[in-house]
């Protein structure tokens, strides 16, 4: 078969897979990373701090095990492996399907959202255009969310597009562990089998996502930052 082919039919799975994850870490990272600013110092500040710490220290496949263990031997509430029950492909049944394997996948980066999130609107904070704001006598949630909010995701948003090679990375552990059929699943076969042609064109599908991540990213900043405009 092609490798165009066997890739084609594994990548559609990968990029729900990679995409679910990557909202997953960018609706909670924020929100976490924020809420660690503006309690900067109190025991949420270090609640949330040691759970980032615990999540990088936590390795994907260990944890794809204790979620399947937890959720799926003992609960009973979710799936442990596949895409799709047999004889049932509907949305609801895919969606339990994605819970499990997207929250392992999440964990590889979402630490890492929080504590840019974290750093920045510390930073942010500081600036005089924040003070302004605020002795103007607006309300703080104005003030943190049109003022220092938009300002600070500039960095994190760089943060997110160094991120996804690793994101796509660990598809392969994920994968293998809940058994997605997805484009990780299939490099871990095709290295294993010595398949040198698909391992290449899997290589290059990964090159080509990264760079057109690092395009998205540009075009972001021009929705961020008024300065930056498009030459």
């Amino acid at each position: 078969e092609p490798v165009a082919f066997r890739i084609g039919e594994r990548l559609p799975n990968t990029l729900m897979l990679a995409g679910a994850a990557l909202g997953v870490s960018l609706l909670l990272g924020i929100p976490m990373g924020v809420i660690q600013a503006l309690r900067r110092g109190g025991p949420l500040d270090h609640a949330l701090s040691l759970l980032s710490a615990v999540g990088l220290a936590v390795p994907v496949f260990w944890l794809g095990i204790v979620l399947i263990l937890v959720f799926a031997v003992s609960l009973h509430v979710l799936p442990s492996a596949g895409i799709a029950s047999v004889g049932d492909d509907s949305f609801g049944d895919r969606l339990a399907h994605l819970v499990l394997p997207a929250a392992a996948l999440a964990s590889t980066i979402l630490p890492t959202v929080v504590r840019f999130m974290r750093s920045a609107m510390l930073e942010v904070l500081h600036e005089d255009y924040v003070r302004t704001a605020t002795s103007k006598g607006l309300a703080p949630r104005v003030v943190v969310t049109r003022h220092a909010l938009r300002n600070a995701l500039i960095p994190v948003v760089s943060a997110v597009g160094a991120l996804v090679p690793r994101l796509l990375g660990g598809t392969v552990v994920t994968e293998a562990v809940f058994g997605w059929p997805g484009m990780g699943r299939l490099a871990l076969e095709a290295a294993s089998g010595r398949d040198y042609p698909l391992v290449t064109g899997i290589t290059v599908i990964v090159a080509m996502i990264a760079v057109a991540t690092s395009v998205l990213v540009d075009l972001a900043y021009t929705r961020l930052d008024p300065r930056v405009r498009l030459g």
